[in-house]
């Protein structure tokens, strides 16, 4: 599998610059074996592999990735967020948020709350995720 967009902005508003995924997907009995991977803008990674069945009902993958926090802004006006997030997970059993497990991060990323007049610094977060739950640990200068 190789695909290309150019320019995903044109997709994707203020998400501007080209996105590549490569990979393989190969049938094995009733599951596909896959392993892709993702680049975009921004320092947009992405990977997956491992085995999904053919009808999506069951799944043993491993995901992991980062992504820019600012692609929340658009959303959280007049409010801003700077910097990356990553994840590591698992997806083990019938896809859903129970079948979800790992951990997502941020290391020095900022928040901005203008009508607040507050900003947080060097926020660092750890989400460990499993069984449908969250623990979410956060610590930052006001």
């Amino acid at each position: 599998i190789e695909a290309r967009i150019a320019d995903v902005g044109r997709v994707v508003p203020d998400f501007a610059g080209p996105l590549a995924l490569s990979g393989t997907a190969r049938e094995a009995g009733a599951d596909w074996r896959v392993t892709l991977d993702a680049e975009g803008p921004g320092g947009l990674t992405a990977s997956a592999s491992g085995r999904l069945a053919a009808d999506g009902s069951d799944a043993d993958l491993d995901l992991s990735g980062q992504g820019p926090l600012g692609r929340a802004n658009p959303f959280i006006v007049p409010r801003s967020v700077a910097g990356m997030a990553r994840y590591d997970l698992r997806l083990r059993g019938a896809p859903g948020l129970s079948a979800l497990s790992g951990m997502v991060t941020t290391t020095g990323a900022r928040v901005a709350m203008p009508t607040l007049n507050t900003s947080l610094a060097g926020l660092e977060t750890r989400a460990s995720l499993a069984w449908g739950r969250a623990d979410i640990s956060a610590s930052a200068a006001v």
